[in-house]
């Protein structure tokens, strides 16, 4: 009997080993919800100069400098997330650390009343490292003590070169990629939705060049989003109608053409009239003797 229960355990041990490193998120986000390429100051970040940080928007990448050697600084864009299931994709560069806590990473499920959020961080030893705020301190879900929770991995790049860190979350289940490659899955259901912001470390420098949140939207649901600047006329195929309620292009495209000729009869007329107005001019006007 002992034996058997030896079997379970270490079957149920194996199973969950599995299933910690198995991708939990089956969603694709294939619709922008917030997006800031940082080519021009959008007003989404904050700009600063202090003794302590440098913020800046320049030359298409958000410069973030952290010159307090003590502590760190968590920076959050004025977009507010209400989404529960989304994707968060940034390019981040660790350019510089100065000492053993420098590091770089993204903010995500932030609470507003700040009694919790998530952080992933990447740090110029090609390490990572994920925690949680819980009241005013931070509970490590990767790593452990004697490391600070920071975990070696291939995936990342060296200090001075981009990683793309993508965060899917959907029914509060979370999986991590860093560069196109899978990491690690979690599930927490401590928050339905959150903000999301770029967390720098002590005396580091930084830069992102993108940072992107995508939620999911049905194929009709994305048929049915106007043209940008266009209201009411949708981005399909020209006469093809791609939801209830939608324009048909085709349709328009004919009023358009209708209007073109209306136009072109009008522009005649007016030659014509300008002609004979011309030749009645010329027959009133008197003889010279």
């Amino acid at each position: 009997m002992k034996k058997i229960f030896q079997y379970v355990f270490l079957f149920v041990l194996l199973l969950t080993a599995f299933d910690s490193r198995s991708q939990l998120i089956k969603e694709e986000f294939n619709s922008v919800a917030f997006s800031d390429q940082f080519d021009d100051d959008k007003d989404n970040w904050r700009n600063m100069s202090t003794s302590d940080n440098l913020f800046v928007i320049q030359e298409g990448e958000y410069l973030l400098r952290r010159k307090n050697t003590a502590s760190g600084y968590s920076i959050f864009t004025k977009w507010k997330n209400n989404l529960s299931a989304f994707s968060l994709a940034a390019s981040i560069k660790l350019e510089e650390g100065k000492n053993d806590e420098a590091a770089v990473g993204l903010i995500f499920m932030a609470q507003e009343d700040a009694s919790g959020a998530f952080v992933f961080e990447i740090n110029a030893k090609g390490q990572y490292r994920l925690k949680q705020l819980v009241g005013l301190s931070f509970k490590l879900l990767t790593g452990d003590v004697k490391t600070s929770g920071w975990v070696d991995s291939e995936a990342l790049k060296k200090l001075g070169n981009y990683n793309l860190i993508e965060i899917k979350t959907s029914k509060r289940n979370y999986d991590i990629y860093v560069n196109n490659k899978y990491l690690l899955s979690f599930t927490e259901i401590a928050y339905k939705s959150g903000d999301i912001g770029i967390s720098i470390g002590p005396a580091t420098k930084a830069r992102v060049d993108f940072i992107e949140v995508k939620e999911s939207l049905p194929d009709a649901a994305k048929a049915t989003v106007p043209a940008a600047g266009i209201a009411g006329v949708n981005s399909g195929t020209p006469g093809e109608t791609t939801g209830s309620g939608t324009t048909d292009v085709a349709k328009l495209n004919e009023q358009i053409s209708a209007l073109q000729n209306e136009n072109k009869m009008l522009r005649d007329t007016i030659v014509i009239l300008k002609k004979k107005l011309r030749a009645a001019r010329a027959e009133s006007k008197p003889e010279v003797k």
